[in-house]
């Protein structure tokens, strides 16, 4: 099985993201869930008499957008603070940093890899 070792949301300020780090015996699973409205049909029995259209409710769940899975341990999960380029709006990036000394720099939006600094550089900077 696999037990929860860091939940944060991606941006302070914006409660409707949060990136949940899981470790486990093979590894770590990294992933993304969204706040999202949803509709949610009313039962015609409870709709008002004269029925011009469906009526219906919206109701807020969290929907899982994506994930990243790896061999080591997560260490540590953090998200940029400041945006690295002048595109707009402004990518956001979550990094993972595992046991094996490595450091993932990821997309937000599809978890899919932007850079990954490998153990040596560490090695050598420690």
């Amino acid at each position: 099985g696999r037990h929860l070792v860091q939940l944060k949301f991606v941006v302070r300020e914006d409660a409707d993201s949060l990136v949940v780090a899981a470790n486990g015996d093979s590894g770590c699973l990294v992933e993304i869930w969204e706040l999202r409205e949803k509709p949610l049909p009313i039962h015609k029995l409870f709709q008002p008499k004269p029925h011009v259209s469906q009526l219906e409710m919206k109701t807020v769940l969290w929907q899982h957008q994506s994930h990243f899975i790896a061999q080591s341990p997560v260490v540590c999960v953090t998200t940029s603070k400041i945006s690295i380029t002048t595109t707009m709006p402004p990518p956001c990036y979550v990094m993972v940093a595992l046991a094996d000394g490595t450091i993932h720099g990821l997309y937000r939006d599809a978890l899919k890899q932007v850079k990954r600094l490998p153990r040596l550089l560490f090695n050598y900077l420690g």
